[in-house]
């Protein structure tokens, strides 16, 4: 099965890349194939709707249930996107701290894995970020062969499965920072740490393309997917609660979404 890893961060500066890790998947064993630069977010698409494939993207999928349910729901959400331009949509947003303090700026699934609020603008603009990832969502929604996970329905018939994932949880579980990664590092790490009996390998051209963190991100997210698709089958059982996420972070998937991690 392909399986692709993306690091979204590029998307909110015109002059950054987005970066894409390509890999293939077959139960306990991951074949890193390569590492690209997409230049902008009609790239993106255009990969997502190419082949079927599951992908990891490093992007908020949602928002903070208040105001999910302030739009009319998260589809409507999404298409908020499509309908008003950058301004306006920052408009509907009041300058936010990412604040611990105050819950309701966050969904569930960001406070379980850290994250920054996905309507914050300072110390980090995460709404820039968010904008143009509900963009990509609403637009590849549109053709009926992509999926989202958590909130597609049991049994819904699709060629491409969409699905969040952090990876700093990833690179926080190995104990590791970027400036210290290294494909045979990440391997050995990730045997002794999370699961000796999981194979990753990769295509020896690999390591040459990996030039920046955000590669480096796309190749964690595209290892954090593939784990978490053989470890706990999530993509096949959709209605199941997998054991990494919480009971608040399942009770509000449809709404809020929630994020793929690794857990040991």
């Amino acid at each position: 099965m392909h399986i692709f890893g993306c690091d979204f961060s590029g998307a909110k500066d015109a002059s950054k890349k987005i970066c894409v890790c390509r890999a293939d998947w077959q139960d306990e064993r991951l074949v890193l194939q390569d590492v690209v630069e997409l230049e902008e977010r009609l790239d993106l698409l255009y990969l997502i709707q190419k082949e079927a494939g599951v992908w990891g993207l490093d992007m908020p999928f949602s928002l903070p249930l208040a105001e999910v349910g302030r739009f009319g729901g998260w589809r409507s959400a999404l298409r908020l996107s499509n309908q008003l331009d950058r301004t306006s949509f920052r408009a509907l947003f009041p300058k936010k701290h990412s604040k611990l303090s105050d819950e309701s700026l966050f969904r569930a699934t960001d406070l379980a894995v850290s994250a920054k609020s996905p309507i914050s603008v300072t110390p980090l603009d995460m709404l820039a970020m968010t904008y143009g990832a509900f963009k990509v969502l609403d637009t590849a929604l549109l053709n009926p062969r992509v999926a989202v996970y958590p909130m597609m329905d049991k049994g819904a018939h699709h060629d491409v499965l969409l699905a969040e994932v952090y990876p700093r949880c990833l690179l926080d579980l190995l104990k590791m920072k970027h400036e210290e990664l290294q494909m045979q590092s990440i391997l050995a790490r990730f045997a002794e740490r999370v699961d000796s009996q999981f194979r990753i390998e990769f295509d020896e051209h690999v390591p040459a393309q990996i030039k920046s963190e955000h590669a480096w991100d796309a190749v964690l997210a595209s290892i954090t997917l593939a784990y978490c698709m053989w470890r706990h089958r999530f993509h096949e059982t959709p209605d199941v609660r997998p054991s990494f996420l919480s009971d608040k972070e399942w009770a509000l998937r449809k709404v809020e979404g929630a994020v793929i991690r690794i857990l040991v």
